[in-house]
């Protein structure tokens, strides 16, 4: 496809829909099956949902110091290479 026939293409607007284009769609999506709701899911009682947020935070806190540590060392490292 050359420029000058997307040229063309896009200057000539948009193509028409066909007259009966809504009612075969609507009489597709009338044979469609209706969706049943799902059942929610029961929450988590308020102490297991403590207990979650308090096992959240003492890992994502482990894994902030062991960060810090790998930090720490690396910087540890780096002076005592170049000290040697």
């Amino acid at each position: 496809m050359n420029p000058d026939d997307l040229d063309e293409l896009l200057r000539s607007g948009p193509p028409g829909a066909p007259a009966d284009f809504s009612a075969r769609v609507m009489q597709q999506i009338s044979g469609l099956p209706v969706l049943q709701p799902q059942p929610q899911p029961q929450p988590l009682p308020p102490h297991w949902q403590t207990l979650a947020q308090w096992l959240a935070l003492i890992a994502a806190a482990a894994l902030g110091i062991s960060q810090v540590l790998a930090f720490i060392f690396g910087l540890w490292a780096v002076t005592a290479a170049a000290a040697a």
